[in-house]
């Protein structure tokens, strides 16, 4: 066996340990949100994208597209961060087919708040354990599987349940540590829930990745 191969129990405890470190993590950080924050893991992700965005805005779409969760789930979280006061819909001038999504001025506080709460766990919890060069090596790993195209998913893409995720303040679910999102559905056998797959796009926009 050549020595950059692994053997096969080696492969799975790789991927296994990289699933279980981002869990454990994963689960300190909807911890740590919710004692801070109080609000769905999957406002947060909306709040970060907005905020990173030109004229804190973005088109209704392409918002959807890049959720970490259902298009219809999104319609029903916008419909909800709209009655917190945190978002409104704006028209487009040229294309009545496009809609806006932008933060109003409560929205952009919060996500402001969000973002320094939200890089300060993160300093914690990643960065002050493993350091800056190992987390960007990790990072730059992980990016490279994000972004390979070589073949089709074997199984129907990850969504997240809506009941949690797009759930708000008016009575919902708001904590992260049991279960956000609500569905357990596993991806690949490696306990990795959906509630994970938020967190993970969070990390990422909060990276700039």
């Amino acid at each position: 066996m050549a020595p950059d191969q692994l053997t096969d129990d080696e492969v799975v405890t790789v991927w296994g340990l990289v699933v279980e470190g981002f869990t454990a993590v994963s689960s300190r950080l909807r911890g740590d949100l919710d004692a801070e924050l109080g609000i769905p893991l999957g406002w947060l992700e909306v709040l970060l994208r907005l905020l990173r965005s030109p004229g804190h805005r973005l088109g209704m779409g392409t918002l959807a597209q890049h959720s970490a969760i259902t298009s219809g789930g999104f319609t029903r979280m916008a419909d909800r961060m709209t009655a917190a006061g945190l978002v409104e819909r704006q028209p487009c001038g040229s294309d009545r087919r496009v809609v806006w999504v932008a933060l109003t001025p409560r929205g952009v506080e919060l996500a402001e708040r969000a973002r320094t709460a939200h890089a300060a766990h993160l300093r914690a919890r990643v960065l002050d354990v493993v350091g800056v060069a190992a987390a960007e090596e990790l990072a730059a790993g992980m990016r490279v599987l994000r972004d390979d195209r070589s073949g089709q998913p074997s199984g129907p893409p990850l969504e997240a349940r809506v009941d949690d995720l797009a759930d708000g303040p008016d009575g919902a679910d708001t904590s992260y540590g049991a279960d956000a999102s609500g569905c357990g559905v596993v991806a690949g056998g490696c306990g990795v829930a959906d509630e994970d797959r938020a967190a993970a796009v969070v990390g990422v926009v909060a990276a700039g990745g």
